[in-house]
């Protein structure tokens, strides 16, 4: 016997016995779902930005100065120049060529109108968001899961321990890693649309290679 359609989505309530605002409700629970996430995030990690003493991750002690150095690059040449070099460290030294420079990146960016700290906590607030969008649209979008299924897998993906605990720390190069599901959605949209997968794989390759 074939099922109704209200019995094939178990995670949707049945139109016969729902009203439109639970239907309304249900539509916007994507959204609900990531403002109380977003609080409960705020509410775990922001206590690190700085923590109870203070403080902050070993690696911050190296990051700090480059975000510094590239506002000042910043506030003295213009947004145009190429940090070629910064005089801030050893009397001069490589910038843009050092492979870890993250002059622009968005992290960077926010430091220019805010203060490095409330930058870096900020750039992690927006990745943690990124994640989760990206999560939920890769699972709609390309696996057509339940809206229920995919607010729970961006749930926790948003909560990866890989993303928080190096913001904690201080690797701040590895925030794009929250970009990996919105990439994989551009890249497999041609897989469900029966397309060509060329030009996608490139915008998806390009969203990842900076921040």
């Amino acid at each position: 016997m074939t099922p109704k359609a209200s019995e094939s989505n178990p995670s949707r309530p049945a139109a016969g016995r729902s009203s439109p605002l639970l239907e309304q409700w249900y539509s916007l629970s994507p959204f609900i779902s990531f403002l109380v996430l977003l609080t409960a995030f705020h509410l775990v990690f922001g206590k690190f930005f700085p923590n109870l003493q203070g403080g902050l991750g070993h690696d911050y002690s190296g990051i700090l100065p480059w975000l510094m150095a590239g506002r000042y690059w910043f506030e003295t040449n213009g947004w145009a120049a190429v940090p070629w070099f910064t005089p801030a460290f050893c009397g001069g030294a490589p910038m843009f060529s050092d492979p870890q420079s993250f002059y622009y990146s968005i992290t960077q960016w926010l430091a220019f109108v805010m203060e490095p700290v409330k930058a870096v906590y900020a750039s992690v607030l927006l990745f943690s968001a990124v994640g989760y969008w990206g999560s939920y649209w890769l699972l709609r979008s390309t696996f057509g899961t339940s809206r229920a299924a995919a607010v729970v897998s961006a749930t926790l993906f948003m909560f990866n321990g890989f993303f928080a605990y190096r913001m904690v720390v201080g690797h701040v190069t590895y925030a794009p890693f929250m970009m990996v599901p919105a990439m994989a959605a551009l890249i497999l949209i041609p897989l469900r649309d029966g397309g060509r997968m060329e030009q996608h794989f490139l915008l998806g390759t390009a969203a990842g290679t900076r921040e």
